[in-house]
């Protein structure tokens, strides 16, 4: 099971994930002197959720534990080495992808169960969740990736490994879809280098 990666300010946060049972590991690789380094636990284990950055931090969206299927947001703030919480998802969702544009992020997909195609868009502005246009299928565990104000999604699991790439316009707020990628997967490690 996955962990919540992603990058601030020069350094990759590698936040919960599983390893015989849920993590609430939170670790900081620093390039430059290619090391590791423990930073403040995850106030409870998570699996299996989204993770972001904006405005300097990691924003972690849904997820699950032993307990369940989470709502669960929560934002870690690597200056003050300290989580807090932010607004809840509106439903609870595990394996669900997340892309920041411009001061939005969209958790799509994902499973509640069932596998459902949810777009719900969090203003880092507002701290408010707000119903967006729903993917055309379900999906979940998607690769995502963001060039310029288009969100990709990436294969997936609806029951079946889908080689599906799913481009959300959130400026106006419609989907399309981009051509299939060559092996059907689910949890793809995307990345954007320059615009490809």
């Amino acid at each position: 099971w996955p962990d919540g990666t992603t990058a601030v300010a020069g350094r990759i946060y590698a936040v919960g994930g599983y390893s015989g049972s849920p993590l609430t590991a939170n670790a900081e690789y620093d390039p430059a002197a290619d090391a590791w380094t423990n930073k403040a636990a995850l106030p409870a284990a998570n699996l299996a959720h989204a993770a972001v950055a904006y405005g300097g931090a990691v924003t972690l969206i849904g997820g699950e534990n032993l307990g369940g299927v989470l709502a669960t947001v929560r934002r870690y703030d690597p200056a003050a080495d300290s989580w807090s919480s932010l607004a809840s998802l509106p439903a609870a969702r595990t394996g669900l992808p997340a892309a920041v544009v411009g001061d939005r992020a969209f958790a799509v997909g994902g499973q509640a169960p069932p596998y459902v195609s949810s777009n719900t868009e969090y203003s880092f502005l507002t701290g408010a969740w707000t119903a967006r246009t729903p993917l055309p299928f379900v999906n979940h565990a998607m690769g995502p990736a963001v060039l310029g104000s288009r969100a990709y999604f990436i294969g997936g699991y609806d029951g079946a490994f889908l080689s599906s790439v799913a481009v959300y316009d959130a400026g106006a707020g419609t989907w399309s879809s981009g051509a299939a990628v060559p092996l059907a997967s689910n949890y793809a490690s995307v990345g954007v280098i320059g615009r490809k």
